[in-house]
């Protein structure tokens, strides 16, 4: 039980983290109106909620609402050619679809897989600049996708985002992981270690600490 709340917290401030860091953003780039605050504030309430009815023990987490999510979807750049491809593979709808719109205002193009074998798919299909996935995933876990990529895209770099690894050897985790960030994580960090990725050198994951 106890674990499972903090899970559940930690997803609710993940996705509140990302919708204060899209909403300044849109203050930075000068996208910003009233309709962008609203469905904002309205993806922030939402989270809000259902973490007051997870500490309060009064009811499971609700779906997200449909218009969040196509609200999310939506502002996807379409000028993708030239920015580096990122894979972000996620079961966390709401968040993914926030994080990819973060990094895609950020200059990059961001394919998301909500379970393993769609993101392996993708890996057939399209060459990345890196993955970025989750560990515990429906179909294929986070550990099989590291080692199938390994094998379809070699030197591919991976950095984790999770709330469920366990503690284990650097080489539990395979070559390619460049980095580890535990949810909920600032999106900027994420950007920062991407940017390094995107350029000509590459330093694989070596601190387990």
């Amino acid at each position: 039980m106890q674990p499972r709340f903090i899970h559940d917290a930690n997803q609710c401030l993940h996705v509140i983290r990302l919708a204060a860091e899209t909403l300044r953003l849109d203050a930075t780039d000068g996208r910003l109106d009233i309709q962008r605050v609203v469905r904002r504030a309205d993806a922030i309430l939402n989270q809000v909620e259902e973490l007051a009815a997870l500490i309060a023990e009064s009811r499971p987490l609700a779906e997200t609402p449909a218009s969040i999510h196509a609200e999310v979807e939506a502002g996807a750049d379409s000028d993708g050619e030239t920015r580096p491809r990122i894979l972000l593979a996620d079961d966390e709808a709401l968040s993914s679809m926030m994080l990819a719109e973060y990094l895609e205002r950020a200059g990059y193009t961001v394919d998301i897989a909500y379970d393993g074998l769609a993101a392996l798919g993708f890996c057939r299909s399209s060459l990345y600049t890196a993955v970025v996935t989750d560990i515990r995933m429906p179909g294929l876990d986070g550990h099989q996708l590291i080692s199938q990529l390994a094998e379809i895209q070699p030197g591919t770099p991976v950095i984790i985002v999770t709330g469920h690894l366990d503690p284990g050897a650097p080489g539990d985790l395979g070559a390619n992981v460049t980095g580890i960030l535990s949810k909920p994580f600032n999106p900027a960090e994420l950007k920062r270690r991407l940017d390094e990725l995107a350029g000509p050198n590459s330093t694989p994951f070596q601190d387990h600490a």
